[in-house]
């Protein structure tokens, strides 16, 4: 999966309205802007990222004390995998466990930023 910022914005737990006035004002935006904007969104999208390996690691290591699944070498390649198929669905299933409030606030104010 080649994540860029582009995907990044499609694939976030964002009203749709939002993604699409990110993605309609990107080629407007400042040299400035895009750099906050870039710097946010990897941001978001790395703390995301995070929390879904961690819950997924967590679940495997359950699986292996629970004698479901074995702690072989492609475990960690299985958790990886798992991460990359659900954060590509974020925004389809309207993740609910994933806030994502204050990095919307914080994207919405460099939208309205007005290059100098």
């Amino acid at each position: 999966m080649k994540v860029t910022t582009e995907s990044i914005i499609k694939m976030l737990p964002f009203e749709f309205e939002f993604k699409k006035n990110l993605l309609d004002s990107w080629d407007s935006m400042s040299s400035d802007q895009k750099l906050d904007m870039t710097e946010t969104l990897w941001d978001a999208y790395s703390a995301v990222y995070d929390i879904l390996f961690e819950k997924n690691m967590q679940e495997a290591f359950l699986k292996v004390t629970e004698g479901a699944d074995s702690a072989d070498s492609g475990l960690y390649d299985k958790v990886k995998n798992k991460t990359e198929e659900e954060i590509q669905h974020l925004d389809t299933e309207g993740s609910a466990s994933v806030d994502l409030s204050n990095t919307r606030e914080e994207l919405e104010k460099l939208l309205n930023n007005t290059p100098n």
